[in-house]
């Protein structure tokens, strides 16, 4: 299971949603066809954040994809990487 949280303004999540993936590149490229989407219907900066789910409702946060209307979209990984495990 993954996490995505849309942050707007600050670190507090504007939504977050669990949803099943096979792996993290699916999970990855999910995240930005929901930011283009998002980013259509209400304009404005915002990252989607990516993040593999665990036991107990931990996340490890892979990265986000920062939204921005004149750059585009751009991924930022975390610096754990997409190998992380909690706690490490």
């Amino acid at each position: 299971m993954y996490t995505l949280a849309l942050l707007r303004h600050g670190a507090r999540a504007e939504w977050s949603r669990l949803m099943p993936f096979a792996n993290d590149s699916e999970a990855i490229a999910a995240a930005r066809r929901i930011a283009e989407s998002h980013l259509i219907r209400t304009p404005g900066s915002a990252s989607l954040m990516v993040g593999r789910t665990w036991d107990e409702g931990g996340v490890v946060w892979l990265g986000g994809w920062d939204c921005d209307p004149q750059e585009g979209f751009t991924w930022e990984a975390e610096e754990t990487g997409p190998d992380a495990q909690p706690g490490a």
